[in-house]
């Protein structure tokens, strides 16, 4: 159900943007021929080794937006990175920082257990099994309705006598 509604609202939203909620006006690019949209480039590295490590684009036209980046951190013991949002429509709006964060060794860190409803949801078959299962249900009933077919044709055209049986399903056929 959870999964449902999230789904719902990503229909929703236009845009990145909630129903109501205050949306970024066009760029002013009064020479483009068509309205463009604002977007921001977000760059996560180290600026003083020359190292970007993420760079992503950002579209959403909603005023204020959060977005989560996941990076790899392979040593134990605290990070420090710079992070730059870069505008890809207007000069001076770009803006940096620097973030640190601290990586705990494996044996720290707490277990998390999975929920008993998304257990349940593994047992329960994905959109492509459903999508299959019923691909070849399809299939396997054309198939059989044409080797009926094909058999009465078969036994017409050699003579044999065709004679339906009343007792059974009415498409069942006895070849003699």
């Amino acid at each position: 159900a959870a999964r449902e509604e999230r789904a719902d609202m990503r229909k929703r939203f236009k845009d990145g943007v909630a129903p109501g909620q205050p949306r970024a006006a066009p760029v002013f690019a009064p020479r483009m021929p068509v309205a463009a949209k604002e977007s921001w480039w977000v760059l996560l590295g180290v600026k003083d080794k020359g190292m970007v490590l993420a760079v992503e684009k950002i579209t959403s036209q909603a005023r204020v937006v959060r977005h989560d980046m996941r990076v790899s951190a392979s040593r134990v013991g605290t990070h420090k990175y710079d992070v730059a949002i870069k505008s890809a429509n207007y000069l001076g709006l770009d803006h940096e920082a620097s973030i640190s964060f601290t990586v705990v060794p494996e044996a720290e860190v707490t277990k998390m257990e999975a929920h008993p409803d998304d257990l349940e949801l593994d047992q329960e078959p994905t959109l492509f099994e459903q999508m299959m299962v019923n691909h070849i249900e399809e299939d396997t009933s054309d198939e059989e309705e044409d080797d009926e077919d094909g058999e009465a044709a078969a036994a017409a055209a050699d003579g044999d006598i065709v004679e339906e049986d009343d007792d059974e399903d009415d498409d069942a056929l006895i070849l003699e």
